[in-house]
């Protein structure tokens, strides 16, 4: 599995994530640190803090954008 971002609408690609808590402890809020703007939510089943970081890189990736 890769860590490589995709784009975010904004046009630039991240070079990291904001990674926040949601609405309880199995969600979690995205952005990209290039603009701050766009945000995904994805329901997440990690266990320790690399899945959890994996599965919000993949949340991001699967994301549909206009722009593509």
């Amino acid at each position: 599995m890769s860590n490589e971002l995709k784009k975010c609408p904004c046009g630039k690609t991240p070079d990291d994530l904001f990674i926040l808590e949601g609405e309880t402890f199995r969600w979690r809020k995205i952005s990209g640190n290039c603009c701050d703007y766009w945000t995904v939510e994805a329901r997440i089943n990690g266990k320790t803090e690399d899945e959890t970081k994996q599965q919000c890189v993949e949340a991001w990736n699967d994301a549909p954008r206009g722009f593509v």
